[in-house]
């Protein structure tokens, strides 16, 4: 196994900034490589473009609507969607798509002896768009501690959109 240095220790501002104070709704963030080379970083309910080579946020995303955590400890899941027109270089669409979580205060109301149910609702977002705006979608069920799976079969030949399949997200 080989490991890779990129240079200087970063403290990254925005674990701070996402944290929820005694509940930590951001601890393992979904981060995925931009068609343009910068990491996209979702944590809690907000998301980053991070230039890692340089330590700069080159763009915040608006927070996904609902404005509940999705990252563990609430246990959504992300997937970034297969990448199509390949051959388009800069023009490549980037897709994100968040799953499930749990409602804002969950976690408190469980230490409470008050289970609350996980969230049944999807944020897609294009993270490549120079004016991205998530799209949320209704699930058949509420999902937590999923893993989200891009497979080609979770497409509709007829709609294009993604599919909830057994063992998908």
């Amino acid at each position: 196994m080989q490991q890779v240095f990129l240079g200087e220790e970063y403290n990254l501002p925005f674990l701070s900034q996402t944290n929820d104070p005694r509940i930590e709704n951001n601890l393992y963030p979904f981060v995925f490589l931009n068609t343009d080379g910068n990491l996209f970083i979702f944590a809690n309910n907000r998301a980053i473009l991070f230039d890692y080579t340089n330590g700069v946020v080159v763009r915040n995303y608006p927070t996904i609507p609902g404005g509940d955590p999705r990252s563990y400890p609430s246990s959504g899941s992300a997937v970034l969607l297969p990448l199509r027109d390949l051959q388009g270089g800069a023009n490549v669409t980037a897709e994100v798509l968040v799953c499930g979580g749990a409602l804002k205060g969950s976690f408190t109301s469980a230490n409470n002896g008050n289970f609350v149910g996980a969230l049944n609702t999807c944020g897609r977002i294009r993270i490549s768009d120079p004016n991205p705006k998530w799209v949320m979608e209704t699930m058949p069920s509420a999902r937590v501690m999923g893993h989200g799976v891009a497979k080609m079969t979770m497409y509709s030949s007829s709609t294009g959109h993604p599919q909830v399949l057994l063992g998908g997200i």
